[in-house]
């Protein structure tokens, strides 16, 4: 029995958890933003206030005065009173990080975590977080506490996670707070209660950037029950123009739709290859909202979502699959030539929930569709024959049914074809003039994988200078929304600079 292998980047939180996080999440919170706080923290001693004179304050820091270069390195860094220089402000910051001050030893973790006027090197942001910690600064604590959470810098220890989580939720940290309330709400309330909380129906596993996802489906995930309002907030976490749950949330308003605009830009998204504007889109057709009820076409949505690594759409599929309703309407669908049917179909073929057919008979669907312009079966069978799970490898035809895909307008289809290319080093440098603009849109579209192609453009130094913090924070970025190829290349960009 093949296995399912969504990606679950810790086992604290479900996906409705993160919902109302605001800053700083990592990836056991899920965010629609890189986990790296950029705001620097500055409560100099009220004399302090008094040296609005650049000429008295550098005297004062050159003399020894830990605050006074703190507050002279912040005033590089904005350009108040000295032009800004962020190597300045770096060497003043850390100056005053060894009076063992607590807030310039946390701005001096934001330096590295950022690499600002240095080196990238969260490693060493690591452990000045942890000296301001344990000198009780909150902010450093629910960094700790997250790092913890992540087994990216230090290994995973749910129960440190929550100690460090929690003395920042006390000292009034409100993301801290947000947090240890889902804890208690699981029935976590001490450090304790973590040594027998796991998730267990979803784990992870990765080759390589093209890792296709199995389902176990002798695993229930019957236990975990998905509701509107995960779905919507998920869609809603991804719009910038919208905070989390201001609609969702309203009294009386609709739990699922919004507006015709929003399922437009959905749609939009879907194409560039979003796992939460699929899933959206899917649980519309679940309800019958906006469109006709269509839950094969709901099933659809959620494995295509799916195949981005989104836990969530894992989730709704295994619900809709419960249903004997759907088995039934896909069988009788697919031999009335319905293409939305076959696609389903050849999915659960391929992974072994109906042994009735065999891979090739899942094959041949998907090929008839892709004659017909289906464009979720050309997608689909190009990332089968690319990676070569149950079919034979065939990647040169991978790429010609994802060129086609391409052509009719799926953005997705160019994204990956944009992906094995940088891959494969087979752009030459000016082709990068075109190929950054056009990932930029994508990810301004919520692409998760034009999210995973920007990191290696800039780790690689690919049409622009390496920047391993920019690197590293569009990896996570695509990691904290389920994607393995995020994941496994933050770890790898990590390992780089482990010391």
């Amino acid at each position: 029995m093949k296995k399912i292998i969504p990606l679950l980047i810790v086992v604290l939180l479900s996906v409705s958890a993160f919902s109302q996080v605001d800053t700083s999440v990592s990836l056991a919170f899920k965010r629609n933003r890189p986990h790296n706080p950029t705001s620097l923290e500055f409560r100099p001693p009220n004399d302090l206030v008094q040296l609005y004179d650049s000429f008295l304050l550098t005297k004062q820091a050159n003399s020894g005065d830990y605050y006074a270069q703190h507050e002279l390195g912040v005033r590089y860094l904005i350009g108040s009173g000295f032009p800004p220089d962020t190597a300045k402000s770096f060497f003043w910051i850390s100056k005053a990080a060894q009076g063992k001050i607590p807030i310039a030893l946390y701005n001096l973790g934001i330096f590295y975590n950022n690499g600002w006027g240095t080196q990238w090197n969260p490693f060493r942001a690591f452990d000045n977080f942890l000296l301001a910690a344990e000198n009780n600064f909150p902010e450093a604590q629910f960094a700790v506490g997250i790092i913890y959470s992540e087994d990216l810098i230090v290994k995973r220890d749910l129960r440190l996670s929550y100690f460090w989580l929690k003395k920042a939720a006390v000292s009034g940290v409100k993301n801290a707070q947000k947090i240890i309330q889902d804890f208690e709400q699981k029935g976590i309330k001490t450090e304790k209660d973590l040594e027998t909380y796991t998730e267990k129906n979803i784990q992870k596993n990765s080759n390589n950037l093209f890792q296709l996802m199995y389902i176990d489906f002798s695993v229930s995930d019957s236990h975990y029950v998905v509701n509107d309002s995960m779905v919507i907030n998920d869609a809603l976490r991804t719009q910038d123009s919208v905070k989390p749950g201001s609609l969702a949330e309203v009294p009386g308003a609709p739990s699922l739709f919004i507006d015709t605009l929003f399922v437009r830009k959905m749609e939009i998204e879907a194409e560039f290859g979003s796992p939460e504007a699929l899933n959206y889109l899917g649980r519309l057709y679940e309800n019958g909202i906006f469109f006709n009820k269509d839950i094969v076409k709901a099933a659809m949505y959620y494995i295509r979502s799916f195949r981005l690594d989104s836990i969530l759409g894992h989730r709704l599929l295994m619900s809709l699959l419960k249903s004997n309703t759907l088995i039934s309407m896909l069988k009788s669908a697919s031999f009335a030539g319905n293409p939305d049917a076959k696609f389903v179909w050849s999915f659960l073929i391929l992974n072994s929930y109906d042994t009735q057919l065999i891979n090739s008979d899942a094959v041949r669907m998907l090929s008839e569709n892709a004659e017909i312009n289906h464009i979720p079966s050309i997608v689909e069978l190009g990332t089968i024959l690319y990676r070569g799970n149950s079919v034979k490898q065939d990647r040169e035809r991978a790429l010609g049914l994802w060129k086609k895909g391409e052509e009719l307008g799926n953005n997705e289809s160019g994204i990956r074809r944009i992906l094995h290319a940088i891959l494969n080093l087979e752009f030459e440098s000016d082709d990068y003039i075109r190929i950054i603009p056009y990932l930029n849109n994508a990810v301004s579209n919520n692409s998760v994988l034009a999210t995973v192609a920007l990191g290696l453009c800039f780790e690689r130094g690919l049409g622009m200078e390496i920047n391993f913090a920019k690197a590293s924070d569009n990896y996570r970025l695509a990691a904290i929304r389920g994607s393995i190829a995020g994941y496994e290349s933050l770890k790898r960009i990590y390992d780089s600079v482990r010391p």
